[in-house]
């Protein structure tokens, strides 16, 4: 499985436990496990760090699709070695599929300003 399925399939089972509770795949790849364990261990951190970029938002008014993707890139941006062009681009196409209209622009604003402050 590709880094960007596999990212996807975190996508999908992040946004499953996100809407309905719990979900367990039924195969998914070590990257998919790590990145679902990773970012449901740091979610409040990562909440924190969303939420210091949202400018008059609160982190449960964003929509699901949205929230959930800034929390998997956030997690990869914070914790793993995974180049920060790479997390922000394959979110911003995550949001283009899954999302409404606007949701890469806004994915990709949020991320591209938390961008600057993490992993110099």
């Amino acid at each position: 499985m590709s880094r960007s399925k596999a990212r996807e399939a975190a996508f999908k089972v992040l946004y499953a436990r996100e809407v309905s509770g719990d979900y367990q795949p039924e195969n998914s790849s070590e990257f998919t496990g790590a990145l679902v364990a990773g970012t449901e261990k740091h979610l409040e951190e990562i909440d924190k760090n969303i939420e210091s970029h949202l400018d008059d938002w609160r982190l449960d008014r964003i929509y699901p699709v949205e929230r959930v993707l800034l929390r998997l890139a956030t997690y990869e941006l914070l914790w793993t070695e995974t180049p920060k062009p790479i997390v922000i681009d394959e979110a911003v196409e995550l949001a283009k599929k899954y999302g409404s209209e606007d949701s890469a622009s806004f994915v990709n604003g949020i991320l591209d300003n938390f961008n600057g402050k993490v992993r110099p």
